[in-house]
């Protein structure tokens, strides 16, 4: 797990709480009853989860894309030794020595 996807997750679950929390809070000052409170705590789960996911692929910041959606393309893109880069973007002293071909 690369950083970014863990600070989406962390961030995500913050945003989620938050969230759950702000839906609730009216259970602190009223008492709805069985029927209100079961309502309250479904549409707080319902916002903790659409507020973890908005987090998780990027809604939340001025860029438009973050969370877990950037970071994977981030990490897709970046070179890794199965997928180096071109031999054309390498340093001239990384780039392979080319060999003699031999023929029998």
């Amino acid at each position: 797990m690369t950083v970014e996807i863990g600070f989406a997750l962390l961030t995500g679950v913050f945003v989620a709480a938050l969230a759950f929390g702000a839906v609730l809070s009216p259970l602190l000052f009223t008492d709805p009853g069985r029927t209100g409170t079961g309502v309250l705590l479904a549409a707080a789960g319902s916002a903790a989860g659409v507020a973890f996911v908005w987090r998780g692929v990027g809604g939340v910041g001025g860029g438009g894309e973050g969370g877990i959606a950037a970071a994977a393309k981030k990490a897709l893109n970046r070179p890794t030794a199965h997928h180096p880069p071109p031999h054309d973007k390498l340093p001239p002293c990384l780039r392979p020595v080319p060999r003699p071909s031999v023929t029998r």
